[in-house]
């Protein structure tokens, strides 16, 4: 969920068994092509699409093994709906990785309430995200917390080297 450009794609295609099949959506027509595009002639991966998932149920017909949504839902008030509606994809015993915004991060005390786009930014605590997956029956592996460097050090670093520094830096 959320492809981007495709750098989990990739390394999931690169980390898993060659039987796998991967599936792709994010909200950005711009970022789909670009992924059916780079993975048009890769094996596995099977389906590269378009969908708003604020706006749609989840699209998913399949029972999915493992379910990303990195740097996603963030942008969504909705957040715990998504997280319950993308449980139902899941085939039992199945992993969902996923990242909030913890309203304890660098990001929050700098003020990062809007991203590029100007969508808000949606905070939350450990204790609301592990209610939220009790509540929608997931079983809880983890929570753990990460350093992502501020918001607004993406948007000053349009340049490509810059861009790199900062990824690499995160």
């Amino acid at each position: 969920i959320g492809i981007g450009t495709g750098r989990i794609i990739k390394n999931i295609r690169e980390n898993t068994l060659d039987d796998a099949d991967i599936y792709g959506i994010d909200i950005s027509d711009e970022m789909v092509q670009i992924c059916k595009n780079k993975f048009k002639s890769i094996k596995g991966v099977k389906k590269i699409f378009r969908h708003d998932l604020s706006q749609e149920r989840t699209v998913f017909k399949e029972d999915i093994d493992f379910i990303t949504a990195i740097r996603v839902l963030k942008y969504n008030k909705d957040w715990q709906k998504i997280i319950k509606e993308t449980q139902a994809s899941l085939r039992v015993g199945g992993i969902f990785i996923f990242t909030v915004q913890n309203i304890k991060s660098i990001s929050f005390f700098y003020k990062d309430t809007f991203s590029e786009d100007k969508l808000p930014i949606q905070y939350s605590s450990h204790q609301e995200i592990k209610n939220t997956l009790k509540d929608t029956g997931f079983a809880i592996i983890e929570v753990r917390g990460f350093s992502k460097i501020p918001e607004f050090f993406y948007r000053i670093s349009k340049n490509r080297l810059l861009s790199y520094i900062v990824i690499k830096t995160e």
